[in-house]
């Protein structure tokens, strides 16, 4: 259960370089097994402290026969950090707690069992970000996520400001070497 709580709880992505502190999102997040729903909202400003939160729900099934199991896993963030401005990149390190919910279930023919767990630790991140904000941007960042276990973490997104609100943001995740692609909708506040 552990490793399925850290394989999921990476998922940090979709900040952009335009206004990447003053925003809300909700997409779609792939990692191996596991796929589902995130949304994040953020709110701070360049050059100065933001706070962010973040929340993943994602599941895995599998069915052999007379046998099936599912995987439902939890993971929300709630965090702070600090940015910095320079000429073309932003840097920013970012940390805070973060809870993870796993329930699982099997089932063979008519007999059923299941389990639930949730643990609670933290993360920290640093990220580097460019490009030009009313076009393309970039953001990569790296760092550790701990839920009864820490994991390192990498992202790489790439960010396509539609208008001066709304954004979309493709990328990849990795969580020691676990990794997958998301997908968000963006809108700056």
């Amino acid at each position: 259960m552990k490793r399925f709580i850290t394989i999921i709880a990476l998922c940090f992505s979709t900040l952009s370089f335009s206004d990447a502190y003053n925003y809300w999102s909700a997409g779609y997040q792939d990692i191996e097994d596991f796929d589902g729903a995130k949304a994040e909202v953020s709110f701070g400003e360049a050059g100065g402290w933001f706070g962010h939160f973040r929340g993943y729900v994602l599941g895995a099934d599998a069915s052999y026969g007379g046998a099936s199991g599912a995987l439902d896993v939890d993971v929300d963030t709630f965090g702070a950090g600090k940015s910095w401005e320079g000429e073309g990149v932003d840097f920013s390190l970012e940390g805070g707690l973060s809870y993870g919910y796993v329930s699982a279930a099997a089932c063979v023919y008519n007999r059923c069992a299941a389990e639930d767990d949730n643990e609670t630790g933290y993360y920290v991140e640093a990220a580097l970000r460019g490009g030009n904000e009313d076009g393309v941007s970039w953001k990569i960042s790296g760092g550790q996520i701990d839920l009864d276990g820490s994991a390192g973490i990498f992202t790489l997104d790439i960010n396509f400001s539609i208008n001066e609100i709304w954004g979309a943001t493709v990328g990849l995740a990795s969580i020691d070497g676990d990794s997958g692609p998301n997908f968000s909708i963006r809108a700056d506040f």
